[in-house]
């Protein structure tokens, strides 16, 4: 049963203006608590804390009695829930790879395969039981082909273990099911994901970010950078414990990079974001950012850097290399929030961002 104080989660858009942003409505109550979440178009992936994965859809907005909160034009309506089969064990993360219509998901210490439009589990990444994080390369975006980082937590010796699913085959037309999203393609078959690659680490990873040929791993105390091909370890910034370790990967999420055209990642140490040029594994040249308090995580919409904070969402408009990044609004959070910032442009009736 639904529990009656469960809070909805909170959603936010650009205004017609494109700033500053504006509250787009909540999603409904999830049976379960939301653990993590990942978006994609006009809907929103959630895993739960009970171990299920759900599924919720914008749409326009009407007057059916017993409809979820809408703002505008928009409702959001609670879709398929499928439960994992893995007890009451939380679903630790999810990625969304829409051009081979997948969802990746972390649950009991292994890496699925989900279905992103049925949510049916297709199949489990070979040698990924033991996972603790997972990252998506930037080339899942094209159609070159899908990379996909497993950090080994549990077992001898921890380690990186890397994946690839090479180019699909564009479906026809009449391939696609009905009502399907454009910007999120159809599943084909469950591939082959043998690991092409392992990279041994010290310590456990606990966060990750694939950018160009490097892959940022933040430790307890520190981040350093692997090289994907060579495995040579760049290390950079120190952390401070016991605030987890946060990596925002700018170029691989937004199609952006630094003005030289060199792909940058945001770090987070304490109250403070550095920027780091992936290209030459050094702090970038750019301001860093500093928060009034550790921010709990960080999405990449166009120009803006947003920031869950514990008590509030700061959103930062990127300066250049010579110009500090300015906060152009806060905003309270979502009820108990304390999970995941995240971004969608949502196709109908008109483009928002939630």
């Amino acid at each position: 049963m639904m529990s009656a104080s469960m809070p909805p989660t909170g959603g936010f858009g650009f205004t017609s203006a494109g700033m500053p942003l504006a509250p787009l409505g909540a999603l409904p109550a999830v049976i379960g608590g939301v653990a993590c979440a990942a978006v994609g178009d006009d809907r929103v992936y959630v895993g739960t804390t009970d171990g299920a994965l759900v599924c919720c859809h914008a749409a326009p907005a009407s007057a059916t009695p017993g409809a979820c909160a809408a703002a505008g034009e928009i409702e959001w309506r609670l879709g398929r829930r499928l439960p994992l089969g893995i007890g009451r064990r939380r679903v630790e993360q999810l990625e969304l790879v829409p051009t081979f219509g997948m969802l990746l998901v972390l649950a009991d210490g292994a890496v699925g395969v989900h279905d992103a439009e049925t949510l049916e589990r297709r199949g489990t990444l070979e040698q990924s039981k033991g996972a603790g994080a997972f990252c998506v390369s930037p080339a899942a975006s094209g159609a070159a082909a899908c990379r996909v980082c497993v950090a080994l937590r549990r077992g001898k010796p921890l380690r990186l273990v890397l994946y690839e699913l090479g180019a699909l085959p564009a479906p026809s037309a009449a391939a696609a099911p009905a009502g399907m999203l454009s910007a999120i393609a159809p599943m084909r078959a469950m591939p082959g994901w043998a690991p092409f690659k392992t990279l041994l680490t010290p310590e456990p990873p606990l966060a990750l970010a694939w950018g160009a040929e490097q892959i940022c791993v933040g430790y307890a105390a520190e981040y350093a950078l692997v090289h994907d091909a060579s495995g040579e370890v760049v290390e950079l910034l120190g952390n401070e414990p016991p605030a987890p370790p946060l990596i925002l990967a700018l170029g691989a999420r937004a199609g952006q990079a630094s003005a030289d055209g060199h792909e940058e990642l945001l770090i987070v140490t304490g109250a403070v974001g550095t920027f780091v040029d992936l290209a030459h594994a050094t702090a970038a040249a750019r301001s860093p950012i500093a928060w009034d308090d550790a921010p709990r995580a960080l999405a990449h919409v166009g120009p803006f850097i947003l920031a869950l904070l514990p008590a509030s969402i700061d959103v930062h408009l990127l300066g250049d290399a010579s110009m500090p990044h300015a906060r152009v609004q806060r905003l309270p959070p979502p009820p108990r929030a304390h999970g995941a910032v995240s971004y969608t442009h949502l196709t109908l009736p008109t483009k928002r961002i939630v």
